[in-house]
C-alpha cells in the first residue's frame, strides 16, 4: 500500500503546532486514524492526539471496548497539569471550559486482506473510490454530513454517558487498486459538494501543491476555512509511506488587522518589526480576540441564568404571599360563618334550659319526714 498524509492548518490559527486535526498510523497493524478537536473546546487537540494514539495501539470495533480504551484516554487528559493563562479573565474562562472537558470527532480503520474495518463518530469521513466511483461513509452526500453531529467529549466519558449510540462500525470489501481517504469534515465536504475534486487532491505530491489546493478553494469559499487533513491509501503493491506538512518555518502571509494598522503605538512600529515579530504579534492578537469572545459569551450566559434566578425566586414569592393571604381569609370566613354562631345559640340554650330543669326539681322534691 501506498500512504499519503496531507495537513495545513487553517490561517487564523497562526503556526502548524497550533493544529487541533491529529492523525496517528501503524503500519504494522495496518492501523490509521484521524480526530478533528472541536475548536470551542479546552486543548482539543491533546484530546484529539489521546485517541488517535490509543487506537493504533489498540485497534477494537467493538463498542465496549473502545468506550473503556477511551474513557482512560479522558482519565489522562483531567489528570494532566495544563498550564493556564495568567490573565484572570482568561485563566476563568479556561478553568470553566476546562469543567466542561474537550470535544473530538473520531474515524478510526484497520486494513486485512481483502477487508477494511471502519469506526466512526461525527463528520470525520471516509471516502472509498473504485472504478471513479466513490462510496462515502459515514456520509454519502452534503445534507448527511450536517446530521454527523456527535462529538467524543472528556467529561461524558468520566460520567458514563458515552454509549454505542456514539459510534457507527461497518465492514467494507477492499481490491487491489482501490484508494480511500479520510479526511476532516472541510475537505469533506468540499468532496462531497464535488466529487471530482478527488483526483486533483490524490495528485497532492509536496507542500506547495498542498498550499496551492488549499488557498485555491479558500478563495473561491468552497473550502471552509478549517484544518485541512487526508489521508489518502492507494491498495497496491508498493510500500510508500510520506507525510505533507508545513515546514518548521512555514506562517502564511497575513497582513495585520486594521485596526491594529491604525493604532498610533503599533503602526509607528511596524517598519521597524521583523516579519515574525509581525506574524506573532497577529497570532496573539487573533488568540485574545478568541478568548475575549468566548468570556463575552459565557458571561451573556451567565447573566441569563441569573435573571431567570430572579424571576423564579419573585414568582416564589408572590405565590407565597397569594397562599398566606388566601390562608388569612380562609380563617376569618370560618370564624364568622352563621353555622357556627347558630351552633353556639343553640348550645347557650340548651344550657340555660338544663339549669331551669335542675332547679324546678330541686323546688318540688319532697322534704324527708323528720324522726321522732
Amino acid at each position: 500500500m501506498s500512504i499519503k498524509i496531507l495537513q495545513l492548518h487553517k490561517r487564523s490559527a497562526g503556526l502548524y503546532n497550533h493544529i487541533q486535526d491529529k492523525f496517528a498510523y501503524k503500519l504494522d497493524t495496518n492501523c490509521y486514524a484521524l480526530a478533528d478537536g472541536a475548536t470551542q473546546s479546552f486543548n482539543a487537540e491533546y484530546w484529539a492526539e489521546l485517541i488517535t494514539a490509543h487506537f493504533i495501539n489498540n485497534p477494537t470495533f467493538e463498542y465496549q471496548k473502545i468506550i473503556d480504551g477511551f474513557n482512560f484516554c479522558a482519565q489522562k487528559f483531567h489528570n494532566s497539569d495544563f498550564k493556564l493563562s495568567d490573565d484572570p479573565g482568561i485563566n476563568f474562562l479556561d478553568r470553566e471550559m476546562l469543567k466542561v472537558g474537550a470535544s473530538s470527532t473520531f474515524l478510526g480503520i484497520q486494513f486485512s486482506p481483502g477487508l477494511l474495518k471502519v469506526i466512526s463518530c461525527g463528520d470525520t469521513n471516509l471516502f472509498l473510490i473504485r472504478d471513479d466511483q466513490i462510496t462515502g461513509f459515514p456520509a454519502n452526500n452534503s445534507t448527511e454530513i450536517n446530521q454527523c453531529s456527535q462529538f467524543l467529549n472528556t467529561r461524558r466519558f468520566l460520567e458514563n454517558k458515552v454509549s454505542q449510540d456514539n459510534f457507527i462500525v461497518k465492514d467494507f470489501e477492499t481490491h487491489q487498486g482501490d484508494v480511500i481517504i479520510l479526511a476532516t469534515d472541510a475537505l469533506s465536504r468540499l468532496l462531497l459538494d464535488d466529487l471530482d475534486t478527488h483526483h486533483e487532491l490524490a495528485a497532492v505530491d509536496n507542500f506547495e501543491e498542498l498550499l496551492a489546493f488549499c488557498t485555491k478553494f479558500w478563495s473561491d469559499y468552497r473550502l471552509e476555512e478549517d484544518d485541512i487533513s487526508a489521508i489518502i491509501i492507494r491498495i497496491d503493491n508498493s510500500q510508500t509511506t510520506f507525510e505533507i506538512i508545513p515546514p518548521d518555518d512555514f506562517q502564511f502571509e497575513e497582513s495585520l488587522p486594521a485596526t491594529l494598522l491604525n493604532t498610533p503605538e503599533i503602526s509607528e512600529n511596524i517598519p521597524h518589526m521583523a516579519n515574525n515579530d509581525l506574524k506573532e504579534l497577529e497570532q496573539n492578537t487573533l488568540q485574545l480576540a478568541t478568548k475575549i469572545q468566548s468570556l463575552e459569551d459565557f458571561q451573556r450566559s451567565l447573566q441569563k441564568k441569573l435573571w431567570l434566578i430572579i424571576i423564579l425566586l419573585v414568582i416564589s414569592l408572590v405565590l407565597m404571599v397569594f397562599l398566606i393571604l388566601y390562608h388569612v381569609r380562609l380563617d376569618q370566613k370560618i370564624s364568622k360563618s352563621p353555622i357556627q354562631t347558630h351552633n353556639n345559640k343553640s348550645i347557650e340554650n340548651t344550657s340555660k334550659t338544663n339549669s331551669a330543669t335542675i332547679t324546678s326539681t330541686e323546688q318540688i322534691e319532697p322534704q324527708k319526714p323528720t324522726p321522732e
